[in-house]
């Protein structure tokens, strides 16, 4: 005899006092339950009054309900409820995707009719997806009216915005109503007072924006859900141009701390150049644990003679969107802000420091996509494989994959939208596109891909002497098929984003020649002339990668790390520097490829530091 289940539903939401009846679930072939949902008929209604939401599953499971035409969702304490955006059709869908226990419930979709005035008008968003607003700084939303124009007729008529609260979010005390007359091209911009921001807590708010109506055209309601208002970023005396960086470990200075490669634990003082490099504030900690933001990052072009002012908010780690496990903290390129920790996307500050030095942000220079890809841990996986004589990484299908068609164009968009809000940061701070430039790099070939280029022959000495284990094909996919892939989808980004103020800047074969097991350079204690990085010709002997090491020994008293591995040590972040400074080109921005010229210089009287020369060829 089949078993059943009566299950008696009480779940009733906003406004609607409507309870669904007994509902029965039997036993499933598969051995979950099935379930229904109950959502009983919305009538129609005009556009002033919203609309309770009173859905539920026989599973007691929640449900989710999502709405298109004339209307949207506002989420409330304990529920949600729908919104007139204007006149017309409102189709409510509700949903129910099953559990362990629960097959997913048939999908249950109604409709019904927000009625306006005479004809019909749309109020919709004019500005950027995510509104900014610093404290103490005026917060300004951009709306239009459209509407059907009866008679070539356009809407009049008052626009009235509504600071709100959101779940989770600090109170908006003392949020009042902002009143504007629509303008006749339709258009209205809202201003919260700077001295009303100023009053208001960090945090994530709303707006709902009204339209009135008039004579001939309903009213309507917009509700934007994403406005922040942030603490103000730090201002900077003086008045030269300032620099910055953003993105990931390629632009932030990981592997900073080395001068070339010295692989035995007990000959690391031959290459360390500072024990703080890494520590951004002020020489004693991090800013961002793990960010290793170091001293020598290639944005920091005032060390080779650019009259600037730097700032680097990049971070190790770091991909297209803001990773935060309350442990760990990545900043993404995005417009991320906890309320309880403080922590923000990398965006966000951007927003923060372009707003509070209006005018003097004449660069940004950006690396991203590389993590986004899993670039690193694709890697680790190659010199795993190495080590203990399994498949070569370059023919598993999980690594392949990252590289086919579909993923490529995932991290593509990824990368258009990480640009994009670069540019909204630079545009609500007031800054024009012709204020600013962005500098977008791709990233260079930290190994040669020839076997012919490697010291070492295809055995164990690779890992032991010279931290580049991994099998001859595994090189030659990491730049043929790899990094190949990474950059080119970096550079289309690029001209995805549609932005006229962008530069490319080429790094693939910027150390050609310095390359990590490359032949005519090496470790440092293998050097003729060479006993420390600070002595002459170091630079032009010494690899620029820092080695790969699969365990991090920071923790037991030595000094290296493994998200150092592979990335740019202090030689090739000058070498970038010299690169940025290139492209700086006085404030009169390049774009080109990067590569190594012929030795080395001192850039500025009294520095100790010896550069390698670098060209830059312009597109």
């Amino acid at each position: 005899m089949r078993n059943q289940m009566l299950l008696l539903i009480s779940i009733g939401l906003i406004g609607s006092g409507v309870v669904a009846g007994p509902v029965q679930a039997e036993d499933a072939p598969s051995g979950r339950f099935a379930q229904t949902i109950s959502m009983p008929q919305i009538p129609d209604t005009t556009v002033d009054r919203p609309v309770g939401i009173d859905a539920s599953a026989s599973s007691l499971l929640p449900v989710q309900v999502s709405v298109a035409g004339s209307c949207a969702l506002q989420d409330l304490l304990g529920g949600q409820q729908i919104l007139a955006t204007g006149a017309g059709t409102c189709v409510v869908t509700a949903s129910q995707q099953g559990d362990d226990r629960w097959l997913p419930a048939p999908t249950v979709s109604q409709e019904f009719q927000f009625i306006g005035g005479e004809a019909g008008s749309k109020i919709s968003n004019a500005g950027p997806d995510t509104y900014l607003s610093a404290q103490g700084l005026p917060l300004t939303v951009s709306v239009t009216v459209s509407s059907d124009h009866r008679d070539g007729r356009a809407p009049t008529g008052t626009v009235i915005g509504q600071l709100r609260s959101i779940i989770g979010g600090p109170a908006c005390t003392g949020c009042g109503p902002v009143a504007v007359d629509l303008r006749a091209n339709g258009q209205a911009v809202l201003v919260v007072p700077g001295s009303f921001t100023a009053t208001l807590a960090a945090g994530g708010y709303s707006m709902a924006v009204d339209y009135s109506g008039d004579a001939f055209f309903d009213g309507g309601r917009l509700f934007l859900p994403d406005i922040r208002i942030v603490t103000p970023g730090d201002i900077y005396a003086g008045s030269e141009p300032i620099v910055v960086s953003m993105g990931d470990s390629y632009i932030s200075g990981e592997g900073g701390r080395w001068a070339g490669n010295a692989f035995a634990l007990d000959e690391a003082w031959r290459t360390d150049t500072n024990p703080n490099t890494y520590n951004d504030r002020g020489g004693y900690a991090e800013s961002i644990a793990g960010c290793h933001r170091s001293s020598s990052a290639e944005i920091h072009i005032e060390q080779a003679g650019a009259e600037v002012l730097s700032v680097n908010l990049a971070c190790s780690g770091a991909q297209t969107t803001t990773f935060d496990s309350g442990i760990n903290f990545k900043p993404g390129l995005d417009f991320y802000q906890s309320e309880s920790t403080g922590r923000r996307g990398q965006a966000l500050e951007l927003y923060r420091l372009a707003s509070a030095n209006p005018g003097r942000i004449k660069m940004v220079v950006l690396s991203i996509g590389g993590n986004d890809f899993h670039f690193g841990g694709i890697v680790q996986a190659c010199v795993q494989n190495f080590l203990t004589w399994q498949e070569k990484c370059s023919k598993l299908p999980e690594v392949r994959r990252l590289f086919d068609t579909p993923n490529v164009e995932l991290q593509l968009a990824k990368m258009v939208g990480a640009l994009d809000n670069i540019n909204e940061a630079m545009a609500e701070a007031g800054y024009s596109p012709d204020e600013w430039t962005l500098v977008q790099q791709d990233y260079p070939s930290p190994v040669p891909g020839a076997a012919s280029r490697i010291r070492y022959p295809e055995t164990i000495s690779r890992v032991t002497a010279g931290g580049c284990g991994m099998y001859n094909a595994d090189l030659a996919y990491a730049n043929d098929t790899m990094l190949a892939t990474i950059n080119a989808t970096v550079k289309r980004a690029g001209a995805a984003s549609q932005m006229p103020n962008v530069r490319f800047l080429d790094l693939t074969d910027a150390y050609v020649g310095n390359r990590l097991c490359e032949k005519g350079v090496d470790l440092v204690s293998a050097l003729n002339d060479v006993e420390r990085w600070t002595d002459d010709n170091a630079v032009l002997g010494s690899e620029w990668i820092a080695a790969i090491r699969l365990l991090s020994l920071a923790h037991d008293g030595h000094p290296y790390w493994t998200q150092e591995s592979l990335h740019p040590n202090y030689w090739g972040q000058l070498a970038n520097q010299v690169c940025v400074k290139l492209a700086w080109n006085d404030g009169d921005v390049l774009g080109g490829t990067c590569v190594r010229g012929d030795g080395a210089y001192d850039p500025a009287s009294g520095t100790s530091r010896s550069y390698p020369v670098m060209v830059l060829i312009p597109d």
